[in-house]
């Protein structure tokens, strides 16, 4: 039985649901089957739709459930709403919001957030979540809603504090005082959702699963396969969403629209020879490297949902003023973020893309000129 069927089977408690094609069609219907050769909708005229045309399947009338948690952030890609968490020296214990428990090896985790949520904090986190780490740290909010955090080893996850081990000591840090942990170790430097996952489900708690595969769980659960060594049985009650092709597109691999680099003080060279200097940069189809004051613009394709990277001062550059970085979708500010050098931490974005056609990057020098006003994008990326 392939996972289609499967989840053909899951879903039939469900009546009513809202399919979406890739090419940007919505039908509405009763489902009555799906399998590998596509799904079938029953309303006014019974109606096939291929695989290979599915974008997505949505509950009609879904209503998610509000409220603060913790999230659990899985190298598979899941961001698992959690209640509570407790861990031991190679496995931790998910309370998952509005479910079962979920037992993994440690080494499955990339970060806890303790906090929910916040305009302000959450550009610093997303940076944080996004930099490459060998060893773990504590990411402690601090007044004014900033963050810090501190390298060192996690020990053991309780219910109230974290053991974690700092030049040798080990100190007790309490889980109200943190806005959450990265854990470092093997592979960490791997953004979470690198590749194209298969299966996306979204559920009514807050959590976004990422699977390989689906099979039938027991008592009306679908089982999500999210790694070799790690499953879940999400109760079909609980599905809001299910994403049937999950996709990521990274901007620097796609030939820009449009981009171009005006110096803050003239030169005296052409535009194109400006623009072949010192334009906006390419490394290894991942990063941009843009120079104040300079833009760039790509083109938004068929069916993604979001725009999501980080943006910090690029390496080499250690002396300078303030430059603003700055995110456009269709012409218009939808995140902006002051980069200073006495403040190197990374900060991220994640932005929703429904009906944007358009993304523009821009570095904007600061009241200081453009001196070192060097920014490097890393791994901006489109996900379905």
């Amino acid at each position: 039985m392939g996972w289609l069927t499967m989840l053909a089977a899951a879903l039939l408690a469900v009546v009513n649901v809202r399919v979406t094609t890739l090419d940007g069609e919505i039908v509405t219907g009763q489902l009555s089957q799906l399998d590998d050769a596509g799904v079938n909708l029953l309303g006014d005229a019974a109606i096939q739709i291929p695989l290979e045309r599915l974008l997505s399947i949505e509950q009609v009338e879904q209503v998610s459930v509000s409220g603060t948690h913790s999230t659990v952030g899985l190298r598979g890609g899941s961001r698992v709403a959690v209640d509570g968490l407790t861990s031991s020296e190679s496995t931790i214990e998910l309370a998952v919001r509005g479910g079962q428990s979920l037992k993994l090896p440690l080494k499955q985790l990339l970060w806890i957030r303790f906090r929910g949520a916040s305009p302000a904090v959450d550009p610093q986190w997303l940076g944080l979540v996004e930099k490459q780490r060998v060893s773990d740290s504590l990411v402690i909010r601090r007044p004014g809603d900033a963050i810090d955090q501190v390298e060192g080893v996690v020990l053991a996850i309780g219910a109230e504090s974290v053991s974690f081990s700092l030049d040798g000591e080990t100190m007790q840090a309490p889980i109200a005082r943190l806005e959450g942990l990265l854990l470092g170790g093997a592979g960490s430097a791997e953004p979470p959702i690198a590749g194209s996952p298969a299966i996306v489900l979204e559920d009514v708690h807050g959590s976004r699963w990422v699977a390989t595969s689906l099979g039938r769980g027991d008592d009306a659960k679908v089982r999500l396969n999210l790694s070799e060594d790690a499953f879940y049985e999400l109760p079909l009650d609980a599905i809001r969403k299910v994403e049937l092709r999950g996709a990521i597109e990274f901007l620097a691999a796609q030939p820009p629209v449009e981009s171009a680099y005006t110096p803050y003080v003239s030169l005296g060279l052409s535009k194109g020879l400006l623009s072949d200097w010192l334009g906006p940069q390419v490394l290894a189809d991942r990063d941009l490297v843009l120079r104040s004051t300079s833009h760039v613009e790509y083109r938004v394709g068929e069916g993604f949902q979001t725009l999501a990277g980080s943006v910090e001062l690029a390496p080499e550059v250690t002396a300078g003023a303030d430059c603003v970085v700055r995110v456009l979708l269709d012409s218009k500010v939808a995140w902006e973020q002051t980069l200073d050098v006495a403040d190197p931490d990374p900060r991220g974005f994640e932005l929703p893309l429904s009906g944007v056609r358009r993304v523009r990057f821009e570095v904007v020098a600061g009241d200081g000129g453009d001196l070192g006003d060097t920014v490097r994008f890393r791994q901006p990326r489109m996900l379905k």
